[in-house]
């Protein structure tokens, strides 16, 4: 979680855990300053962060007090929580001039008074780095990126009234945690606004941008900005937090390039909870590197930029935050449901993987989260309890498998594995991401969850003809379901992984060696298309005596009788060729790609083999490709659906697109209450199967092979 202000009002109270019991605590009350300045943590950046400490004996240390709750009723406990707390805390940050030590003082505050505050939302960075603050006159711990915040965030001459949570939540008792952690929704939306604290370019663990290319930045940014003369370019209001002074700053400058530049690296972008802590807010105001930035402004240049094709090869891909302010956008309208937030954000990093179900509750109706999400971080309740217990809620209450379709990945999963049913989603899995310099949420999933969300549509999908799992059977760790075979697989082409694009360019030098490796990753997708349409595209027949073509022969497609040509890029865009214009310009490149195969064998293996030449080379066709947006770079086919999938051929001569888990003989079923046929593997356990993932198989998305008189129970484990 990052830091969070707090303050009372009529929203405060979401849903706490029941049979809360705090730890060993002491009363909070606002104690007066000590006589003698003990040294705590530090007040900027990181360099001194180490500097003071608190000479203070264990007697010493800071103790919380439980909050006062109401009496318990017969429903005093609900699925987000318990006891709903009469109070909670809030921090007066008290004042002091820069390398004084942090005071404060953390007050118990009845929830029905109404009082101003600001949010904070921020990295906790290393969990063993901590820094001593003074609370109440007492040693208080806290993460030291919030030490550093709170001395940024401080006023010489007034106090300032925050929350945050590792101050205002006991970190080390859970069921304190499990009691406001259902409450940030309320925390950041009663907020005045939300401080996003990024800290300084020198804490950026990413590589710093050399001398020389920044020199060349200031200087070629405004020139080639007016290359593009279609639309007014905006600015950008900033404020200087130490002289106070505000100015407007060019989305074609230097400055603004390269602060954006180390901006969107920061680890921020990627937490769980941030999300939460920017939809909800009125209003959000991000602090980095000493300049203040209002989120809504910086995220309307920052689509500017990105949808001009400004060369950006020093700007990381920019998905995360069009993630986040999507999510903003969804909220202010009402329109988020569980699943398709979880799927949307499943991209997201939390220390605690239960985190990555709990920072997401708050983005729904109450009455939502409340049926799905039991917060708790006992230990008796671990990460695989959790995704478990939310997805049999999910499938319980849609009557639906759709949460089932996920986004394929080729990332090993960070950490250490976590042992789940194969038909529950493991959320701590990420999605490959950074593939794309467009504005864009990243690829879809089959099922589309994520993509309904706000429009009010069903999935495009009807391979069961919307059928519904009307009665759900889950006992222990199967899942059965009624349904039927659609076909065995046999053929799984290799996989697709797309194109890759530099990303956190540092140096010159370093554009054209990323690029060297973008043009790998396209000869190597490229390579992929053959394989695929060799194996499943037939060659056509010709007339021996005239050498001619017979028109259709061998190949139509059986199930259509569709030419197999279309069919063929059908499969690959999911059924969106025929109706996308976009999608028909990029296939045609590849096209053009995948014929030119043979005159490019030699200069694959130069590429494989000499950095020199493919440098060249590379430079040539980055130059080529800033001047003509080539379809093929902007990612027109792997911003749907291919990304991660195979080509796959079933026995009845149907051809679809799979997961990349998928292997010859497994079996595509399509079982009531799923929009899409799913992929199912044999267990050793007789009469069980296992969970591969979703498939497309041309000709029947939309109900062509389902028969409710041929489903059979299929046990799922």
């Amino acid at each position: 979680m990052s830091v969070h202000a707090f303050t009372p009002g009529p929203r405060l109270c979401t849903r706490l855990l029941s049979g809360v019991r705090f730890g060993q605590e002491s009363t909070i009350a606002t104690s007066p300053r000590p006589k003698k300045k003990r040294p705590s943590g530090v007040v900027r950046g990181t360099a001194d962060r180490k500097a003071h400490t608190l000479a203070v004996s264990a007697s010493d240390e800071f103790r919380y007090t439980r909050l006062r709750p109401t009496s318990m009723g017969n429903d005093g406990a609900d699925r987000l929580g318990a006891k709903k707390p009469k109070t909670f805390r809030l921090v007066e940050l008290l004042p002091g001039k820069p390398g004084d030590p942090i005071r404060c003082r953390l007050h118990e505050v009845a929830t029905g008074t109404r009082t101003a505050y600001e949010a904070m939302s921020y990295c906790w960075g290393n969990p063993q780095d901590k820094t001593a603050i003074e609370c109440n006159g007492k040693r208080l711990g806290i993460p030291s990126t919030l030490a550093a915040a709170l001395g940024g965030l401080r006023q010489r001459d007034r106090p300032r009234h925050l929350w945050a949570d590792a101050i205002c939540i006991d970190q080390s008792d859970p069921l304190d945690k499990a009691m406001q952690v259902p409450r940030m929704r309320s925390i950041y939306s009663g907020s005045q606004r939300t401080l996003v604290w990024l800290g300084a370019v020198t804490d950026s663990a990413a590589p710093r941008i050399s001398l020389g290319s920044r020199a060349c930045v200031h200087l070629a940014v405004p020139i080639l900005g007016l290359a593009d003369r279609r639309r007014a370019a905006p600015t950008v209001r900033v404020l200087d937090s130490r002289t106070g002074e505000a100015r407007r700053m060019s989305v074609f400058s230097g400055s603004f390039y390269l602060t954006m530049a180390y901006m969107l690296r920061q680890e921020w972008f990627r937490r769980a909870w941030v999300v939460q802590e920017v939809a909800v807010s009125a209003g959000v105001t991000i602090l980095f590197d000493h300049l203040e930035y209002q989120w809504d402004e910086l995220v309307a240049a920052l689509k500017f930029l990105y949808g001009v094709k400004f060369p950006l090869a020093f700007l990381p891909s920019p998905q995360h935050l069009a993630a986040i302010d999507h999510e903003r956008n969804l909220h202010a309208s009402l329109a988020s449901s569980l699943p398709g937030v979880l799927v949307r954000h499943r991209r997201c990093r939390a220390t605690d993987q239960r985190d990555k179900i709990f920072a997401f509750a708050g983005l729904v109706s109450p009455a939502s989260a409340a049926r799905d999400v039991r917060v708790t971080y006992a230990d008796a309740d671990p990460p695989a309890a959790v995704f478990r217990e939310l997805a049999t809620s999910i499938i319980t209450r849609d009557r639906s498998l759709d949460i089932l379709s996920g986004l394929p990945t080729s990332s090993p999963r960070a950490g250490a594995p976590i042992s789940l049913p194969s038909w529950v989603p493991d959320w701590s899995s990420e999605p490959d991401l950074n593939r794309s310099y467009a504005w864009s949420v990243g690829p879809a999933t089959l099922a589309g969850i994520e993509t309904r969300d706000g429009l009010g549509q069903a999935c495009r999908f009807a391979a069961t003809r919307r059928s519904r799992y009307n009665k759900p059977e889950i006992s222990g760790d199967t899942l059965t379901v009624p349904g039927h075979l659609l076909g065995t697989v046999t053929y799984a082409g290799p996989s697709f992984a797309g194109v890759r694009l530099p990303t956190e360019v540092s140096r010159f030098r370093d554009i054209p060696k990323g690029w060297m490796q973008t043009l790998r990753s396209v000869l190597q997708a490229r390579d992929v298309l053959v394989q695929w349409k060799t194996a499943v595209v037939p060659a056509p027949i010709t007339s021996a005596s005239a050498q001619t073509k017979i028109p259709g022969g061998g190949r139509l497609y059986p199930p259509t009788g569709e030419d197999m040509d279309v069919v063929f890029w059908q499969t690959i865009c999911a059924g969106g060729y025929a109706t996308s214009p976009v999608l028909q310009k990029a296939a045609s490149i590849w096209e053009r790609l995948m014929r030119s195969r043979a005159n490019n064998v030699v200069l694959t293996g130069v590429l494989r083999s000499f950095d020199v030449m493919g440098a060249l080379y590379s430079t040539f066709v980055f130059v080529a490709i800033l001047l003509k947006n080539d379809p093929v770079i902007e990612h027109r086919l792997q911003g749907w659906y291919v990304l991660n999938r195979r080509m796959v051929k079933l026995r009845n001569q149907s051809v679809g697109l799979a997961n990349c888990a998928v292997e010859v003989g497994d079996e595509v079923f399509l079982l009531q209450g799923s929009s899409v046929p799913l992929i199912l593997r044999r267990c050793e356990k007789v009469g069980a199967w296992r969970f591969i993932g979703d498939a497309y198989v041309h000709g029947f998305m939309n109900g062509a092979a389902w028969d409710e008189i041929k489903c059979r129970p299929v046990r799922i484990t």
